[in-house]
């Protein structure tokens, strides 16, 4: 504590600061957390000092003295937590780029000023993103062009919440960047576009079938998570044309390989993960035109897919007839799947998620099923449709032992 560290001259002697400030360099760790709650109370007064120590050959020393700073609501403490950006000690420069987004729009300027320099340039623009003002929209469009990946990257990401016209052909333009993550932040710039309402909002310039015909050749981007975040964009944009786009990718370029052809093709690695996020984007869409491009879906050699459209289907939450309707005709159709416990059991499962009376008759059907586990997850299907009760009286809805 404070009062466990003897002065060098006495009390009387001493101003506070003076007291605190040679406590702080000669106490132990504990000393030293406890006043730095305590320093940033003598205000400007204190700058000069704290600015003295950040060249302390005590390690621990300077890295208090960057965190008191950060504490001071002063122009001087934000000029030198910039400056700190350029150090090569990590601690300390993590705490003065927390701190000057914590200091928000009045430490724009100072920011900016470091923007010029390549070695200052990247946390400078990190700390730029934490601050939420249209102030940054500026400073941040002109390092989008910047040879620095990482600096292109964090600069398209912070614009991803301004609603400023400038940003779209930057997202745009940023689709055919070389870097990967530049081209993903891109694609979700667009797709936070198009999770906005575009009828409601002029400064877009740019409608609803732009947008998809924009983003929609990048679900053939050679990165995954490109591709993917592309699915994602398109189901953000809700409309029939992206269901379209989303659809008719899924079935032409990654089910190349449909059943009645299997025996005469050889096969052909796809990239599952795509395929996956696709299907789970048209099921978050459930339309009725996105359903049928599930449905179609079933017809190709992928248990994979066919288990995840199975669960899909269980978890729309409009079109559940028709969904239902789907399950239904794959369990009387002899789907290949069915020879899959565990696509029996996701059956069961989503049709009693669907609630459907049509889906009844389906699982008093897999109630007879030779797996055990299919049959309790049939009779607890049953159950959410009819009621506990409504289903331990119906006759078929009993399990043989």
């Amino acid at each position: 504590m404070v009062s466990q560290i003897m002065p060098m001259k006495p009390f009387a002697a001493q101003s506070p600061m003076d007291f605190a400030f040679q406590t702080l360099v000669e106490g132990d760790f504990q000393s030293r957390w406890d006043l730095a709650k305590v320093i940033p109370g003598f205000g400007e007064e204190a700058i000069a000092r704290l600015a003295k120590l950040l060249d302390h050959p005590d390690a621990e020393l300077r890295w208090f003295a960057a965190r008191i700073l950060g504490e001071l609501d002063h122009p001087q403490a934000i000029t030198l937590l910039v400056e700190l950006l350029a150090t090569p000690e990590e601690e300390i420069q993590s705490i003065a780029y927390s701190s000057l987004a914590k200091s928000g729009k009045k430490s724009i300027p100072a920011l900016i000023d470091k923007l010029v320099n390549p070695v200052t340039r990247l946390l400078a623009v990190q700390a730029l993103s934490q601050i939420h003002s249209e102030e940054t929209i500026a400073p941040l469009l002109e390092v989008t062009r910047d040879e620095n990946v990482m600096v292109r990257t964090t600069a398209i990401a912070a614009l991803h919440s301004y609603p400023a016209p400038e940003i779209i052909p930057v997202f745009i333009k940023g689709l055919s960047d070389v870097a990967a993550s530049v081209r993903r932040e891109s694609v979700t710039g667009l797709g936070l576009i198009a999770s906005r309402s575009l009828a409601q909002c002029d400064w877009y310039r740019l409608n609803a079938q732009e947008l998809v015909d924009t983003l929609s050749p990048c679900l053939a981007d050679s990165s995954p998570e490109v591709a993917q975040q592309a699915a994602i964009a398109l189901r953000r944009a809700g409309t029939e044309a992206a269901v379209v786009s989303l659809g008719e990718f899924l079935l032409k370029n990654l089910f190349p390989n449909p059943l009645e052809t299997l025996d005469s093709l050889e096969p052909k690695p796809n990239p599952l993960n795509l395929q996956i996020e696709i299907l789970r984007q048209l099921g978050w869409m459930a339309q009725p035109l996105a359903l049928d491009y599930l449905q179609q879906s079933l017809n190709h050699n992928s248990p994979e897919v066919w288990l995840e459209v199975v669960m899909i289907l269980g978890r729309v939450e409009t079109s559940q007839p028709q969904a239902c309707g789907i399950l239904v005709k794959m369990l009387n159709s002899r789907h290949p799947g069915l020879a899959r416990t565990e696509i029996r059991q996701a059956l069961a499962s989503s049709l009693g998620q669907l609630k459907e009376p049509a889906g009844r008759l389906a699982l008093c059907q897999l109630l007879k099923d030779s797996d055990r586990s299919v049959q309790l997850h049939s009779q607890f299907a049953l159950k959410l449709i009819l009621g506990d009760e409504g289903s331990d009286r119906s006759p078929h809805t009993k399990i043989k032992n």
